[in-house]
Formats: structure tokens, C-alpha cells, sequence
């Protein structure tokens, strides 16, 4: 237990040593406990994208896409510096693994997975999953790619902005 509530930006790491003894003999463990950055002002929170599953159509055909904001596929804008939270909690998700990739398509369109500032938490199509992706300051790429880590052409781009304050747009 902490005395007072841990600060990240004071400190992210914190090291001690735990000695249980009972009485003849004793033991050490060395614990390292490393505190998660959260927001603390709304301007640091990380902006949630409902990411459903359904059928539609796109540029390469008809069939099941991912649509944001009611458009399937759609071209998105993320802007420089800012956490974006792709929500993946429906059960149209479930076996439609968002990924990101420099490439079209993905690893269908002969890419690779993209995983610089991006992180899972759940399982697609379960209570609370998403993908985390955390745009760097000085992104020097044009556009990533977000697809299906299972099935082709259900996905779209990703474009940045330096913009302040733009949030993200379709």
C-alpha cells in the first residue's frame, strides 16, 4: 500500500524488497512495481473509436468491413501527439482483429503488422477489447493501413495531422 497515490510523471518505477521470516528462517524477494500512466485531464485522454462489424461494401468488393462512425471502411485522420482507443467490444468483432500495417491491406496485401505505440487489451468481439494506438509526435510516415488480422479487404487508411484539437475525423 502506498502512503499517498503514486505519480507516473514523479516516478513510473518503484523497487523494494519483501523478507518474510518465521522466526528461524527467512526469505527476500525483490519486487519491482511500475505504475501505469493515466489521464489526468481530459486533453490527455485517450479519444474511443466504436469499431463495429458488418456487411457492406468498400474498394474491394462487398462483404463484411469495419465501419466507424456508421461508414464502412471510411479514410480516418488521427492527429500527432494524441492516444486513440479503437473499440473492438462488439461481437461483430469477434474473429475481426483490427491490426495496423504500413501496407494496404495488411499482411494480405504482403505487409507487416505495425506494433510502434500500438497495444491489445482483450479479445476482439469481448467486453472491454481494444486497440491503443498512441500517434508519436514526429510521425514521419504519410498513412498506416488498419485490416482484419484474418480476412482481406475490410479495412481503411489512417492519415495524420499536427493540427491541435482536431481529435480525429472520417
Amino acid at each position: 500500500v502506498f502512503l499517498s497515490a503514486p505519480d507516473y510523471e514523479t516516478q513510473a518505477i518503484y523497487q523494494t524488497e519483501v523478507v518474510v521470516s518465521d522466526g528461524t528462517t527467512s526469505t527476500t524477494q525483490a519486487i519491482t512495481i511500475e505504475i501505469v500512466d493515466i489521464a489526468e485531464t481530459t486533453n490527455e485522454a485517450p479519444l474511443e473509436i466504436n469499431v463495429i462489424v458488418d456487411s457492406g461494401s468498400n474498394g474491394y468488393g462487398s462483404g463484411n468491413k469495419y465501419f466507424i462512425d456508421g461508414s464502412a471502411s471510411p479514410d480516418i485522420t488521427l492527429e500527432a501527439g494524441k492516444t486513440y482507443r479503437f473499440l473492438q467490444s462488439a461481437s461483430s468483432n469477434g474473429t475481426h482483429k483490427m491490426q495496423l500495417s504500413l501496407q494496404n491491406d495488411g499482411t494480405h496485401g504482403g505487409g507487416t503488422q505495425y506494433t510502434s505505440n500500438v497495444d491489445y487489451v482483450g479479445s476482439a468481439g469481448s467486453a472491454g477489447a481494444y486497440l491503443q494506438f498512441t500517434v508519436p509526435t514526429d510521425i514521419d510516415i504519410d498513412a498506416l493501413y488498419y485490416y482484419c488480422q484474418n480476412h482481406s479487404g475490410m479495412g481503411g487508411r489512417i492519415f495524420f495531422t499536427a493540427t491541435p484539437n482536431t481529435g480525429y475525423q472520417i
